[in-house]
């Protein structure tokens, strides 16, 4: 909980730019004070969305503000004021159809509190609600045409006994977000893991995460959690040689797998400036990582040329490489793989999405032992008919990879066993896990 209220005082310190080593005359990657205060954005930040669940780095980029449209109202309420009010499970009963459960004689009143919980209740969407097939709370630029999902019963996970790793995930953003504060094996429980489930790569990429030595030495004492750390290139404009030697000190660590995640981020109407940053402060990282020896997970959002040129020019074709959250074309795929045949595309929930037509397409192309399962949880969850939570209606967790799993199996035309059974190999191939 301590550590908790220290990650709140640094969002606090990052709005203001008040983060110690910032520079306030570089407009580069984050807002000034001023055009924060003069922006809508500040206004728009609904309850839910508070310090709590800041992400460090481009106030522009990182904070989550989007309010949802008004007729997504089974999560939010919504009247004629511009302020969003908060979700509250009451709420949710007034607008959605909640079914007698099977083994009730008859559910709870609207007007009570606490949520019928005596046997798993069925909920349908209402008809004349239109989904907009926006997903405001994704990390990418594609969003699901069935979010929010439609009829749904409990909580059902694809069936396998063979174990499984998320091979990228933020534990840091989920348990801020969760306001949780014991252990990983505590929040197994509390979101309901699968029970194949055997552990998780956690990135730390922001300098507050990095700087916090005792708490993700905390985080990685646990049984079955690895972690990796880089500079995610929103927080570009954060880097200097302090954050450098963290970074350094923090890749040492005896469970630390991997150096990422870092790279180029493209979206967002990322100025000349910005890019410039961003190209040295990859270019920094990726040197400092072929001195540890350490494999690089990548980000390369609307920047993959420029990504693939960048690696060419400081990394040897042998050198160990996860393309994080790839959603590029088939072509683009098979030419850095040619080149570095020791790179692997990580697949994350966008392939489960009706309108990722692209992405489905990578998977049957890409050879069955060059692909990755990674959540990026707490950001892009699964679409899937048979798990809901209206608790967490949003986040995903390290678990959902299975639904992953299941959507490249369905492309690939093979058991969902056979897919995690090759996955195991590729992440042991990998990270040597």
């Amino acid at each position: 909980k301590q550590w908790y209220q220290r990650r709140v005082r640094a969002a606090h310190a990052m709005k203001s730019n008040q983060w110690e080593g910032f520079d306030k005359s570089n407009t580069s990657g984050a807002m000034k004070r001023d055009q924060w205060e003069n922006s809508d954005r500040k206004s728009k930040l609904s309850r839910r969305d508070g310090p709590e669940n800041m992400y460090y780095g481009c106030p522009e980029k990182r904070i989550r503000y989007s309010p949802p449209p008004s007729n997504r109202r089974i999560y939010f309420t919504s009247d004629n004021s511009s302020a969003q009010k908060q979700w509250s499970p009451t709420d949710m009963r007034k607008q959605i159809k909640l079914d007698p459960p099977r083994s009730c004689s008859s559910p709870k009143s609207d007007s009570e509190d606490e949520p019928n919980v005596c046997a798993t209740p069925v909920y349908s969407y209402p008809e004349s609600v239109p989904d907009s097939g926006k997903d405001s709370d994704s990390d990418c630029d594609s969003v699901s045409d069935d979010f929010p999902f439609r009829i749904l019963e409990g909580h059902q996970y694809p069936k396998s006994k063979v174990p499984f790793i998320d091979t990228h995930c933020h534990l840091d953003y989920m348990y801020v977000r969760d306001k949780h504060y014991t252990s990983f094996s505590a929040f197994i429980k509390k979101r309901d893991f699968p029970a194949n489930f055997s552990g998780a790569i956690t990135c730390f990429c922001d300098p507050p995460s990095l700087q916090d030595e005792e708490y993700y030495n905390e985080v990685l004492s646990e049984a079955g959690v690895w972690g990796a750390f880089g500079l995610h290139p929103h927080n570009a404009p954060f880097f200097d040689n302090k954050i450098l030697t963290m970074l350094i000190i923090a890749n040492k660590h005896p469970k630390c797998v991997a150096w990422g995640e870092m790279g180029l981020d493209y979206t967002n109407q990322t100025t000349d400036e910005q890019k410039m940053v961003q190209k040295e402060v990859f270019a920094a990282q990726l040197k400092a990582a072929l001195k540890l020896n350490k494999p690089v997970i990548i980000h390369g959002r609307d920047a993959q040329e420029d990504t693939f040129d960048l690696l060419k020019q400081y990394l040897p074709e042998s050198h160990k490489i996860h393309l994080h959250c790839y959603n590029g074309t088939s072509e683009f795929a098979a030419r850095i793989m040619e080149h570095f045949p020791n790179l692997f595309i990580g697949i994350t929930g966008i392939v489960t999405y009706t309108s990722s037509t692209q992405l489905r397409g990578v998977v049957e192309d890409v050879p069955f032992d060059r692909i990755l399962i990674e959540t990026d949880a707490p950001f892009m969850r699964p679409y899937s008919k048979t798990y809901v939570d209206p608790q967490y209606p949003r986040s995903s967790t390290p678990g959902m990879g299975l639904f992953i799993a299941q959507r490249i199996a369905d492309v690939k035309k093979v058991s969902i066993d056979d897919v995690l059974i090759q996955i195991r190999e590729n992440v042991n191939t990998m990270y040597g896990i």
